[in-house]
């Protein structure tokens, strides 16, 4: 299981903790009707990694190192027509998106029985206003996507940040979707997320002292 660190305490991803909602049996469903799953699920990890890279050096003025992705030579064939064509949809949305913005940022929260972290896309000033962003490349956006949001607005808080809305954006080479938060919403979702995440510590301990206790 994946974590960060903080004070050599492990921490939660957010995506670790939203497996509690998310469709399991609906992914494995999927794999089991799919033999070439492995392949299609290496494609989408790819091609998203290398879309958020994309995305941040456009908007970053100094370069950005991209982690976990595979060297050029495994990329799929159609690696550059693809992310130009999810940029074209980017640059399509029209956003006004003020310079120096936070991106690929590490937040956390620390109360304890719901602390988690997790890396957020986006920080900054869209349309006006402060705003927190998420970049999916996924074929729909998932009830889940929002809980994620909401995370990143309750991680953000803890550093004094108050964003007033957010987007969750999809891209793919000849489509997009974009769905918009504003505050109260983000709020709600942030409050629903933090119950998901007491319910996954409770479990996390729960397990714990089952193992300890040898049952």
């Amino acid at each position: 299981m994946s974590k960060y660190f903080f004070n050599n305490m492990p921490y939660p991803r957010v995506t670790e903790i939203l497996k509690l909602v998310s469709d399991e049996k609906g992914l494995e469903s999927w794999r089991k009707r799919t033999p070439n799953h492995e392949e299609i699920s290496k494609r989408a990890t790819t091609l998203g990694s290398i879309m958020h890279w994309t995305i941040a050096n456009s908007l970053s003025e100094v370069p950005i190192e991209m982690d976990n992705v595979l060297p050029m030579d495994e990329w799929p064939k159609d690696t550059m027509e693809e992310i130009a064509g999810r940029m074209n949809q980017f640059k399509s949305l029209r956003l006004r998106i003020a310079p120096n913005p936070v991106l690929e940022h590490v937040i956390h929260h620390d109360t304890p029985g719901e602390y988690f972290a997790g890396t957020l896309d986006f920080r900054g000033i869209v349309n006006d206003d402060h705003a927190i962003m998420d970049f999916k490349g996924s074929k729909r956006i998932r009830p889940e996507y929002e809980l994620q949001l909401g995370a990143y607005y309750i991680g953000s808080l803890r550093e004094g940040y108050e964003a007033k809305r957010a987007f969750i954006i999809r891209l793919q080479r000849c489509e997009k979707e974009l769905l918009e938060l504003d505050q109260k919403e983000l709020q709600e979702a942030g409050e629903k997320f933090l119950d998901i995440a007491r319910t996954w510590h409770r479990n996390e301990r729960d397990l714990n002292q089952r193992n300890q206790e040898g049952i």
